[in-house]
Formats: structure tokens, C-alpha cells, sequence
């Protein structure tokens, strides 16, 4: 969801809460995981992308995402091959 409109208000996002309870998902935790890993942060209580031009590919069975503004991930993958 955050992919396709770059920031998500949890507070006033019907959407966005309904997407969390119909996928049961565990935002506190979700959120935890993607701050750690430095894709987002909150703001306003808005989740907002850190990354310029976030990346995500499928390759052998696992998903990898990352910032792809100079090509970093596409040099990682490349390797990966």
C-alpha cells in the first residue's frame, strides 16, 4: 500500500485500517521491523518511506527489498545470480 501512494496517516486512513484488520496484521510489530531495517519512519503519525527509490525483487524464493537510487540493489542482486 505505502508503494503506491508513498505515505500512509494511520490515524485517518480508512483503507489503511481496514486493510490492517482484514490481514490481521500486527502494525506495532510491522512497523518495529521496518524502522529497524531503515525503509520508514513516522512522522505526524504518517508512515513515510526513507529510502528515495525503494526496490523490491523476487529472486529464488526470497524477496529482497532495498534503496536503489544508484543502483545498489540492482549491483546486490546482480551478485546474487
Amino acid at each position: 500500500m505505502l508503494l503506491k501512494i508513498e505515505e500512509i496517516d494511520m490515524t485517518n486512513d480508512s483503507k489503511f485500517k481496514a486493510m490492517v484488520e482484514q490481514e490481521n496484521i500486527d502494525l506495532a510489530k510491522t512497523i518495529e521491523e521496518l524502522e529497524s531495517e531503515r525503509f520508514i519512519y513516522i512522522e505526524d503519525n504518517k508512515i513515510k518511506f526513507l529510502t528515495d527509490e525503494l526496490k523490491m525483487i523476487a529472486l529464488n524464493g526470497k524477496i529482497y527489498a532495498g534503496e536503489n537510487k544508484s543502483g545498489e540493489l540492482d549491483t546486490f542482486i546482480t551478485k546474487l545470480k
